[in-house]
């Protein structure tokens, strides 16, 4: 209906909606190819799994899967899956599978009614799945960007969270949940260490070590003197605010410029940056050419020192693999 209606506007639009919705079959059909490969893929290593499988544990398995569609438990997890926070619940949704033990039958039990006791939303917003990201360094190739190292941080202040908060319920009435605290490690070296390098929002604070931060404060004092002496020229010399494109200092190619009209770029004596569509000349004046350059090379700077910063959280995080499992 939707390539009927574009057809209307004219043969060239309707072949592009055509091409459009040609591609966007092909993208679900390689949606659907790879989801098929995965679930053959599940399916391959679920038969493997199965194969290990004494004669009696496959009986008992096959007697599980009859009790468990007997009683509509797949209709269970699908109600219970909108209501789970995390991606990482999710997953554990997943692996549920039906317990034998009778003790531990009752502890998950009593566990449960503790929980439902509780008078307060537990900090499961800013779960991640660490073990992905130490996957992905594994190799020792890569470090973490600011938003992984955050994700990280996020996930451990919310152990960190819950191990207090469980540690201060009443050891009558919740037992279990309190001993759950016990098992939960936030490891407090590497958390510390992300929360002082890195900022909610995933940038690296320039906190997380004093050459970033005297860098930062070098920069923000350069930017300062650029701009006041770029206005300055505007206010003193005759004509030049005439020739502006624009009346407020920019940036191109990391450098501070004057936008001229191509017609007036002559009033401005300096060097040329960019020569832009629409009749625009960028122009450095020589006045600010020798902090130009400073404050590019800090900024090379700036991004090196975050590399080091990033590489020595990621060390840290690598090495705490096993505490985190």
């Amino acid at each position: 209906a939707e390539l009927k209606e574009l057809s209307v506007i004219g043969g060239a639009g309707a072949v592009a909606a055509a091409a459009a919705a040609e591609a966007s079959f092909a993208a679900a059909e390689a949606a659907t190819i790879a989801a098929a490969a995965a679930a053959a893929e599940a399916e391959a290593a679920a038969a493997a799994e199965a194969a290990k499988e004494t004669p009696e544990e496959r009986a008992r398995r096959s007697r599980d899967n009859r009790f468990l569609a007997a009683i509509g438990f797949q209709k269970v997890l699908d109600q219970l899956k909108p209501a789970i926070q995390t991606q990482v619940g999710k997953q554990v949704l997943g692996r549920v599978k039906l317990l034998q033990d009778r003790e531990q039958i009752e502890t998950c039990l009593e566990q449960t009614r503790e929980m439902m006791r509780l008078q307060q939303t537990l900090p499961f917003n800013d779960l991640h799945d660490l073990m992905q990201l130490h996957e992905r360094i594994k190799d020792g190739k890569r470090s973490l960007d600011p938003r992984e190292l955050r994700r990280v941080g996020g996930t451990l202040a919310a152990a960190r969270d819950l191990k207090r908060y469980f540690e201060g319920l009443d050891d009558d009435k919740s037992p279990r949940l309190r001993g759950l605290a016990t098992h939960l490690d936030p490891i407090t070296e590497l958390l510390e260490a992300l929360e002082r390098a890195v900022a909610q929002d995933g940038r690296i604070h320039a906190r997380a070590s004093e050459r970033l931060s005297a860098i930062r404060t070098r920069l923000r004092i350069l930017n300062g003197e650029i701009t006041e002496a770029l206005e300055g020229l505007i206010r003193t010399q005759k004509g030049l605010g005439l020739a502006l494109h624009q009346l407020r200092p920019t940036v191109r190619k990391e450098r501070f410029v004057l936008a001229l009209k191509a017609d007036k770029a002559r009033e401005l004596e300096g060097t040329v940056i960019v020569r832009a569509k629409g009749g625009v000349v960028y122009k450095e004046p020589p006045i600010i050419k020798a902090k130009n350059d400073e404050q590019l090379a800090l900024g090379r700077e700036e991004k090196t020192e975050q590399r080091r910063i990033m590489a020595e959280l990621t060390t840290l995080f690598r090495d705490s693999r096993e505490r985190i499992e």
